[in-house]
């Protein structure tokens, strides 16, 4: 690990480790200098390195790949295949799967389940024992269960179950899109491009209410979302000939 650290630095390359919540890894991977880490660090690892080390991590836990893991072919899984297809009709119409689909995925034995459970839960401890970490935004979509979008939206509520809403809400915006080095680094700053999130409801209050998002503002591009398209077809602002989904604020050329 060491070796290649080197090389990468050589070439100005920078590394990320996904370590699978191996605390071997994780620690061999801290030692050899390495900043960047995806899946879930478990609880044990804190009696092990001082607590400050982990503040220099770019963290993307990954949180709602074990958690499906866990709950595979479950009725617990299929309570939430539920919630989520109520969350998002287009991933009902389109990504979902059948009930039956988890059940013939997964072989873990009871034995194994509960395994899976407890390392679970180790790692939501760690994640509740640290502080001022900088966590990424990072589904792990495409591994057992996880969808696009959707995925993200799962993450969010593990975070925000241990975290609370404010703090995710930093995590997906200012602490993602710094890491990213987006232009707005995820704030509103004087003198810098504004990425806003326009909601009808609160999404500190609830995470729930980022499905009331009604407008995105891109710099000088916005656009109007609405619940079904006959919406937006009879309540467009733009001149004729415009663009319905982007439209320059100010002065039309």
């Amino acid at each position: 690990m060491y070796q290649l650290k080197k090389a990468a630095d050589s070439e100005g390359i920078k590394l990320a480790l996904s370590a699978f919540g191996d605390e071997f890894s994780i620690l061999e991977g801290m030692n050899a200098g390495i900043s960047i880490l995806y899946h879930p660090i478990p609880d044990e690892i804190s009696g092990r390195i001082a607590s400050g080390a982990f503040q220099n991590l770019n963290w993307g836990p990954m949180f709602s790949v074990y958690y499906y893991q866990k709950i595979a072919g479950t009725s617990e899984w299929e309570t939430d295949l539920n919630l989520m297809k109520e969350w998002s009709s287009y991933f009902a119409k389109n990504l979902a799967p059948e009930p039956e689909f988890a059940g013939k995925l997964t072989e873990l034995q009871e034995e194994d389940r509960l395994n899976a459970e407890r390392e679970y839960k180790s790692y939501l401890a760690f994640l509740g024992r640290q502080k001022n970490l900088n966590i990424l935004l990072s589904s792990g979509t495409g591994n057992l269960h996880v969808y696009p979008g959707i995925g993200g939206w799962k993450e969010m509520e593990i975070l925000s179950g241990v975290l609370g809403n404010q703090e995710t809400i930093r995590i997906a915006t200012e602490s993602t899109c710094s890491f990213i080095e987006a232009p707005h680094e995820g704030k509103i700053q004087e003198g810098k491009p504004a990425f806003i999130n326009v909601f009808t409801e609160d999404p500190f209050i609830d995470l729930k209410n980022l499905k009331t998002l009604q407008r995105i503002i891109a710099g000088e591009i916005y656009y109007d979302l609405y619940k079904n398209s006959s919406d937006r077809k009879s309540d467009l602002h733009g001149k004729k000939g415009q663009s319905s989904s982007q439209k320059k604020r100010g002065k039309q050329k």
